[in-house]
């Protein structure tokens, strides 16, 4: 038989092989060959690698007929699984999880999809003499988030600077309502989001007089 194929019976319905046969006239016997093995292709999109089989990069796995093998999705970091999809051959379409044991039904290649988990927050300044700027859910000027994650900012003001207002921006938004207090929670949106602190020098009015004007005037500058 050729690869993943075995013999099956002749055609008289003998299932043997390799046999001696001794005709009695002119005759036709017809060799019968069925699969053995079904072929598993795995393949990936962007953000992500898919593999055949439990352990090792092996992208192709020939499968005995009702047997199984596992089949694995990586994302990269910050994606997650979207889906697996059939584009080659026909079988069941394995559920929406990173690692499946997948029983075939005849040669297949399976695709897998990734899409994105976490998107990236940033608290930034626009000056970094008039103070700082974090993420107090991680201690960080930045990070990653899920869509949905409550994220909270925190402004501090330097010494003769004084907090003005944050500014906020979603990619593929724009800009979108400024928040006026130093600290503040953000629900993560599926995009990425910055938040701006502005920082100004304090400011104080003084007021100068002189008693009567024999002597000169008084400003202030």
């Amino acid at each position: 038989p050729n690869n993943y194929y075995k013999f099956s019976n002749w055609s008289d319905s003998n299932q043997t092989a390799s046999r001696s046969y001794s005709p009695t006239g002119d005759v036709t016997l017809v060799a019968y060959f069925t699969r053995s093995h079904w072929v598993v292709t795995v393949a990936n999109g962007d953000n992500g690698v898919a593999y055949a089989g439990g352990t090792g990069t092996y992208k192709s796995m020939a499968v005995a007929v009702g047997s199984n093998v596992i089949i694995r999705a990586i994302p990269n970091t910050n994606f997650k699984l979207a889906s697996w999809a059939i584009t080659a051959g026909s079988g069941p379409t394995p559920p929406a999880t990173a690692t499946v044991t997948y029983t075939p039904t005849a040669d297949v290649t399976l695709r897998a999809t990734f899409t994105r988990d976490k998107w990236l927050a940033q608290a930034l300044v626009n000056d970094a003499a008039g103070g700082s700027a974090v993420i107090t859910t991680n201690g960080a000027t930045s990070g990653y988030f899920q869509n949905g994650a409550s994220v909270a900012f925190k402004a501090t003001p330097k010494a003769g600077y004084y907090f003005s207002v944050w500014s906020r921006w979603v990619r593929g938004t724009g800009s979108i309502s400024d928040v006026g207090t130093a600290t503040f929670t953000q629900t993560m949106p599926s995009a990425e989001f910055a938040a701006r602190a502005w920082f100004y020098l304090d400011r104080y009015q003084i007021t100068v007089s002189v008693t009567g004007s024999t002597f000169g005037d008084a400003n202030a500058e």
